[in-house]
């Protein structure tokens, strides 16, 4: 997944002092000498710090450098819109166990103390599966365009498939403490597609490994009455369900002992449909 970087707002202020001088970067000029007030040293001018350093003008985040000028921000930059989670409401609950997120809006929920559990594929503890069957084709990649929150997207996923049936899932194979949640919690979900299809579905099987799971398919509403269907025009569409609903269809949530692997989410159909899946997290409200 790519990392964008977000650009930050320059407040730049020149000061003249009796014991510090500030330049525009010229300390090598030989008809501009470099006064001997500290002008280039790791804090100002030239320097790592402010004007001219590698934080402010001239440097490596602002002025001239990764901002004004420079990789991610305003003047001569490659302009990244500055991610404000504040008054996303469904990332100002607590306690996340986080399946699916892009990086910012994960370090959001952590900077404000609200994962309970990262449970984002790793590739050592939690892996993302594609499957194939009956000659089937299955395909993961990152997602284009903006996310389900319409910030630039490096977090979420486009699955692609075609044949007969195929799917993918994500799967725990180490323990893990699920027993906290609870009827009291929300399953989140966003997802984008130009059409419906009635094979999609999108499942939770028990962490006990029962053989229970909670099955959402486009003829299941969310707790906001909104059919799961994937005829969301191109345009994200987000859907919560109560895991209240989930437990009473069987699944079990446990300290789960890591002695066999489980899959935390699956989901499989995908006859000729591409699906974008953001944002798959359960969550108290």
């Amino acid at each position: 997944m790519k990392r964008h970087y977000f650009s930050a707002f320059l407040m730049a202020a020149a000061v003249l002092t009796s014991s510090v001088f500030f330049t525009a970067c010229n300390d090598d000029d030989d008809d501009n000498p470099t006064p001997t007030e500290q002008t280039s040293d790791n804090t100002n001018n030239g320097g790592t710090g402010t004007t001219g350093g590698t934080t402010n003008n001239g440097g490596g985040t602002t002025n001239g450098g990764t901002t004004n000028g420079g990789t991610t921000g305003d003047n001569g930059g490659n302009t990244v819109t500055t991610a404000d989670y504040s008054n996303v409401k469904c990332l100002n609950g607590s306690d996340y166990y986080v399946i699916l997120l892009n990086e910012q809006a994960y370090n959001y929920l952590e900077a404000n103390n609200k994962i309970a559990g990262d449970l984002r594929a790793n590739d050592s503890e939690t892996f993302l599966d594609v499957w194939q069957d009956w000659g089937g084709h299955y395909s993961f990649g990152s997602l284009s365009g903006k996310d389900c929150f319409d910030y630039d997207s490096d977090g979420g996923i486009t699955v692609t498939g075609d044949g007969d049936w195929c799917g993918g899932g994500w799967r725990r194979v180490s323990a893990f403490d699920f027993s906290k949640i609870d009827a009291s919690y929300t399953l989140h979900i966003a997802v984008r597609a130009s059409k419906s299809n009635k094979e999609w579905y999108m499942s939770f099987p028990s962490t006990s490994l029962n053989g229970k799971e909670f099955k959402i398919t486009p003829d299941v509403e969310d707790e906001d009455g909104n059919a799961f269907d994937l005829n969301t025009k191109g345009q994200w569409k987000e859907f919560e369900f109560s895991v209240g609903d989930m437990i009473d269809a069987g699944v079990e949530f446990v300290n789960f002992d890591g002695s066999k692997a489980s899959n935390i989410a699956a989901f499989g159909g995908f006859l000729g449909i591409t699906v974008d899946i953001d944002a798959i997290f359960i969550y108290k409200k």
